[in-house]
């Protein structure tokens, strides 16, 4: 009986029940199986649209991802066609293997299991990451092979020479499934360099994998990646409509307004359990590394800021753009950073108390955590359910009804009329244009009867402009539908009498 109530054993209990738990959140995000929202679509019509050679070439919607990824993605979407479930398995198993691989990677680092506890729970309830585990987009992967880096640089119980083959080959692939695997190559390559554990001869045996690593990205450059022909528009976007890119200048306004605003993004959003929280991780991150520094662990410290640092680089040589969602794969990296924080404190207070031990202090901050994680985010994590609103009018629509749709959503339309989820006859839909193209006037003369308008992606302005030309028309609002993200409203004529 002492066994079962043994600090140990209840550690070990704690941190498998959080594990199961990143595993069930993740399976009942996935199988809620949500509706697409407008990014997702544009990469999801390419899989629908092309085959494996199709998608060779530049894709649509001025679209980019690396080309073993799409390859994956059409795999599921052939096994499984004609379903969003499809292409979310594979970002699916990505988190299962974060998981997987961040707890080898806690048992290494932290010797104590309710540092492990602790810093599992704050992988397995993030937002994002849940919410980026049944994303049809390759962010997941980012996060899975930082994982797997992570794990293959601090496990020392591996010989060297199979270290460094299973390093070029996982890296070689890397290249291909992953856009940040240089920043990830180029951390490992300084990590294996400072280690003084690694000799001469094993350094040159470094040379020449990164050698290889240069070759396949050079021949994937060539082959595949200088043919995209969307780095204009990408540049233009994460330049002037959500800033991404680093300003080169460190003496100009724009440089620190810069600064400023991805400081908030990382220690804010990216863990996004509220404000005390994220003051609270900010100081455990200042006092995770006075550890680092004081205990000379070089080598974690590499792995935490190198990255952070090429990446902001790579941004303002307008490369790579800085920003959330490509900046995912640093959480594992800032978590152990935290619980480094975490540890010095335990350290600190268990010198004083002895009795004060794991889990016991753990189980309200991981209730806390979890319900913040709902509280603040809701579960299951959705953008937009346009899929619920096409269901909503395929059930209500009328023989007479016109249906109108923005091009703002046309997109998710397309997919969904692609993927037979529409039954509607092509004679009821009216397709506008984007409201800065085309005015509302000129977009709604073809409307002589009832419409349904399905306004998803277009800002809340603009549907207040959208009703006010209705009720100027003679038009009464009868019905209206709004699930998360998505908005149909259907306007009837009045009959004057």
């Amino acid at each position: 009986m002492k066994r079962f109530l043994s600090l140990s054993f209840l550690n070990s209990i704690t941190v498998y029940l959080v594990v199961i738990a990143g595993i069930l959140l993740s399976g009942l995000q996935f199988f809620y199986n949500r509706s697409l929202w407008g990014d997702e679509a544009m990469l999801a019509i390419n899989f629908v649209e092309r085959d494996f050679v199709g998608l060779l070439e530049p894709l649509s919607f001025s679209q980019t991802a690396p080309l073993l990824y799409l390859w994956i993605e059409e795999l599921f979407s052939l096994l499984i066609p004609n379903s969003e479930m499809g292409l979310r398995i594979f970002p699916l198993i990505c988190f299962w293997g974060c998981i997987y691989y961040f707890f080898k990677i806690n048992k290494l680092v932290f010797k104590n299991l309710g540092l492990v506890v602790t810093s599992m729970s704050l992988l397995v309830f993030n937002f994002f990451l849940i919410y980026y585990s049944s994303e049809v987009k390759q962010y997941m992967v980012d996060v899975f092979f930082s994982c797997f880096f992570i794990y293959q640089l601090v496990n020392k119980n591996i010989n060297f020479d199979k270290k460094i083959l299973l390093l070029f080959i996982s890296g070689a692939i890397s290249l291909l499934i992953t856009n940040i695997a240089p920043i990830l190559l180029f951390t490992t390559t300084i990590y294996i360099c400072v280690d003084k554990s690694i000799n001469s001869k094993n350094i040159r045996k470094l040379f020449w994998v990164s050698v290889g690593w240069a070759l396949v990205l050079l021949c994937y450059y060539l082959l595949f990646v200088s043919k995209i022909k969307a780095q204009d528009f990408l540049i233009n976007y994460w330049t002037n409509k959500e800033p991404a890119f680093m300003p080169l200048n460190p003496f100009s306004a724009e440089f620190w307004n810069f600064m400023y605003a991805k400081y908030i993004m990382l220690f804010y959003y990216l863990f996004r359990f509220g404000k005390i929280a994220a003051i609270s991780f900010q100081i455990l991150m200042i006092l995770g590394i006075y550890r680092l520094f004081k205990t000379k662990n070089w080598q974690l410290l590499v792995i935490i800021f190198i990255p952070l640092i090429v990446h902001l680089l790579l941004s303002a040589l307008k490369i790579y753009p800085f920003h959330i969602r490509f900046c995912l794969y640093l959480i594992p990296g800032f978590i152990l950073l935290i619980v480094k924080g975490v540890e010095l404190l335990h350290e600190m207070i268990s010198h004083r108390f002895e009795r004060f031990n794991f889990p016991l202090p753990l189980i309200p901050f991981l209730a806390l955590m979890l319900f913040l994680n709902f509280k603040l985010n809701g579960f299951p994590l959705v953008k937009q359910e346009y899929k619920k609103t096409l269901k909503y009018v395929t059930n209500k629509i009328k023989p007479n009804d016109k249906v109108f749709i923005f091009q703002e959503s046309e997109v998710i339309f397309r997919y969904y009329k692609l993927t037979g989820n529409v039954t509607i006859p092509d004679s009821h839909f009216i397709y506008g244009k984007y409201f800065k193209d085309e005015s509302i006037d000129s977009q709604f003369k073809k409307i002589t009867g009832p419409v349904w308008l399905l306004i998803t992606g277009v800002e809340e302005e603009n549907q207040v402009e959208v009703n006010n030309y209705f009720l100027q028309h003679s038009y009464i609002l009868t019905e209206e539908y709004a699930p998360v993200g998505a908005t149909v409203k259907y306007y009837t004529p009045i009959i004057k009498r």
